[in-house]
């Protein structure tokens, strides 16, 4: 008989437009249902500040990088306070807002060390990996934050799994969708996962949206992976309430009653 274990894909966040409900529920599950492995896959923080459509306007000013820090720090630091597991920690678009900056328009700071997202993020005190990309999770699956997107949830991952010739599990579209695709014959034959995360974001933050809209799906997917390298994912969908259900069990708006500095953190930041 195998034996199984159990990665969670964390999706875009976008501290400081993160929904606290939606932050808090997940770390109520990693606190209960033990995942073997966390491997976040970017955009964990907005950086809206260095973003190339910032520039010259008022959120080049305004935006506070390092308060946005601070706010994914103490995230990070809930999720410590409740799971000591292995976390991986992959680069968004967002976050690779800060290199391109310094590139363009202070490229004598670029190398400086403590403007690096892990100094930025305290990757080593909480004991989290920065991983390049494709990160290996199994044979023939990787996980990637994504580039490309298509106009339909699976579509953006489904184009890199072609691309890459293995299944595929990324953020990036903030879409949840899982599709299969199957091509060659008899023995040649193979089958490949496109696998999109979903988002932890709060839609009503996203001001670029003009209507509020837009084809985005709040959730996360847990990946099962046998001792053999079988991989079955599993979707998590977020309800409009912040709920969601895992194996049967539910897990409401929590609040936390036995956690008062995860509260703090993970719910009551801005």
């Amino acid at each position: 008989m195998s034996s199984w274990q159990t990665v969670l894909a964390w999706p875009d966040t976008h501290i400081p437009d993160h929904d606290p409900r939606a932050v808090a529920g997940i770390l109520q599950l990693v606190h209960e249902y033990d995942p073997d492995r966390i491997v976040i896959l970017g955009d964990f923080v907005d950086m809206r500040g260095p973003a190339r459509w910032s520039r010259g306007m008022a959120e080049e000013y305004q935006s506070d990088l390092q308060m946005d820090c601070n706010a994914a720090v103490g995230i990070l630091e809930s999720l410590r306070a409740v799971w000591d597991g292995p976390c991986d920690y992959i680069e968004g678009n967002h976050e690779a807002r800060i290199r391109a900056y310094l590139a363009r328009y202070a490229p004598a700071l670029r190398d400086l060390q403590s403007l690096q997202l892990p100094e930025l993020l305290e990757f080593d005190r909480l004991a989290i990996t920065y991983q390049g990309q494709p990160l290996t999770l199994a044979p023939g699956w990787v996980a990637i934050h994504g580039d490309k997107l298509a106009g339909y949830a699976g579509g953006s991952a489904l184009r890199m799994a072609r691309e890459f010739g293995e299944s595929v599990v990324q953020g990036h579209s903030h879409r949840l969708g899982l599709i299969h695709e199957t091509r060659g014959h008899r023995e040649r034959r193979k089958t490949i996962a496109a696998v999109e995360c979903g988002h932890l974001a709060d839609i009503d933050a996203a001001s670029y949206l003009t209507h509020g809209s837009a084809n985005w799906q709040q959730g996360f997917a847990l990946l099962h992976i046998s001792d053999a390298g079988t991989v079955i994912p599993e979707l998590v969908h977020i309800q409009s309430d912040g709920s969601f259900l895992v194996h049967g069990q539910e897990y409401p708006i929590p609040s936390f009653d036995d956690f008062d500095d995860l509260e703090r953190i993970a719910v009551d930041q801005p």
